[in-house]
């Protein structure tokens, strides 16, 4: 694997490495309480803080590969001139709605700095980060999209939510 193609995968490789360390996590917590009776204090608040940075991540990968709710079946009977004016529109759209995201989570993460997880010892912020980074990632895909779908020719090429 090139370094390229490395860090332009990154979202991807973290939220992969997040769904198995969340798994290992709920696992070892499963065993400790149900079989040790004892708790670990720690992986509930670890195993949740994975799970919205995967979600965040997830979001943005999700985008990045087209895989966001569309609706095919319509948008393949629209001529190919409109349904571009659309999925242009639409990711624009989706643009305005995560600058919103964005800036909502820089002051989410902002307010959160003070606060620390119990279990943990660690801040708030750090689960609040993932806000603007993953808003970030999605701005980028979304702009990347727009700029493919511009340069597409006007022949059958052109996919929807691709």
């Amino acid at each position: 694997m090139k370094f390229k193609d490395f860090v332009n995968n990154v979202p991807e490789i973290m939220t992969g490495l997040l769904v198995i360390s969340t798994s290992i996590i709920v696992f070892i917590e499963i065993i400790f309480r149900y079989f040790l009776n004892f708790s670990l204090g720690w992986s509930s608040e670890l195993a949740k803080n994975f799970f919205v940075w995967m979600s965040f991540l997830g979001a943005a990968v999700c985008i990045k590969r087209g895989m966001h709710f569309s609706f095919p079946l319509f948008i393949h009977r629209i001529p190919l001139k409109t349904r571009k004016f659309l999925e242009i529109f639409t990711n624009i759209l989706i643009i305005l709605f995560v600058v919103i995201l964005f800036f909502s989570g820089v002051k989410s993460f902002q307010q959160s700095l003070r606060q620390t997880f119990i279990a943990l010892d660690i801040s708030y912020g750090w689960l609040f980060s993932v806000i603007p980074i993953s808003a970030i990632l999605m701005i980028i895909y979304l702009v990347q999209k727009i700029i493919k779908i511009i340069r597409t020719s006007g022949d059958n090429k052109f996919q929807s939510g691709g």
